[in-house]
């Protein structure tokens, strides 16, 4: 069942706790993408959801059906958590219960636990049907996560320096940053980076366009757009077109098949 355009109905109750449910719920039915698949809530929904966004009435009873938790508790945190609990535990879950809950959760999204089948300290990052131009500039609107990669969370926090919950992956396209990018390359995505912060590698929205360029600042504070490829001419952003850019993100990391 479709959860678009039911925004409006919103959910009442004390946030901060009823995302912990949820995100409990949603870590112990095989993680976003299992619940994605069983609800048609979409993955950035359920993210959202698990960082504070109240969801809609609907889109709750979505993940209720999907995980087996019961309603009232993903939303009130009242009686037994799924339907088929024994009679002896069907009680409020109180404070006591709420923090086993935070710990549980807390062991899976630090690599101690596992809720999905995932080996301890990895962690999921979505690849997007979204593809990265690195040549004359193409943009696809179906942003729909289509699979995941398995990276070693350690790795990502002290080689990358990133948060796992802010990478995605996407799919380069083109020949203007070759050698360095290729066409059919998959890049991972810092998107908490939403400006040029340092000279670097990044993916821009630009005149309709998704593209991956090199970004070299001025103290004027524009930039310039360049291409590891000779054959493309290096463009010029001033300072007051820079509005006109939407920083993507930047690019941390490239896979290819040799």
């Amino acid at each position: 069942m479709s959860v678009k355009n039911e925004a409006d109905f919103a959910v009442p109750g004390p946030n901060s706790e009823m995302q912990e449910r949820i995100r409990y719920a949603i870590s112990c039915a095989g993680g976003d993408k299992a619940v994605n698949d069983r609800s048609g809530v979409k993955v950035r929904s359920l993210q959202s959801y698990k960082t504070g966004t109240t969801p809609s009435a609907i889109a709750l009873g979505e993940i209720a059906k999907a995980t087996g938790f019961r309603l009232e508790w993903l939303t009130y945190g009242e009686g037994p958590m799924r339907p088929d609990e024994p009679p002896a535990q069907q009680q409020n879950h109180t404070q006591t219960q709420l923090a086993d809950i935070r710990e549980r959760v807390k062991a899976i999204e630090n690599g101690v636990g596992s809720a999905n089948g995932l080996e301890p300290g990895f962690v999921m990052i979505p690849r997007y049907d979204v593809e990265a131009s690195a040549g004359p500039g193409m943009f696809s609107d179906q942003e729909n996560v289509v699979d995941y990669m398995a990276f070693q969370r350690k790795w990502v926090r002290q080689a990358l320096r990133a948060d796992p919950d802010h990478l995605v992956l996407i799919t380069a396209a083109g020949d203007s940053m070759e050698p360095v990018i290729r066409s059919g390359d998959l890049l991972l995505i810092d998107t908490s980076i939403d400006h040029f912060r340092d000279d670097a590698i990044y993916v821009i929205a630009m005149a309709g366009n998704l593209v991956v360029k090199r970004i070299q600042r001025f103290f004027t504070g524009g930039v310039s757009v360049k291409s590891d490829n000779p054959a493309y001419v290096e463009q010029t952003i001033g300072a007051g077109e820079l509005d006109q850019v939407h920083v993507a993100g930047r690019v941390r990391w490239i896979g290819r098949l040799i």
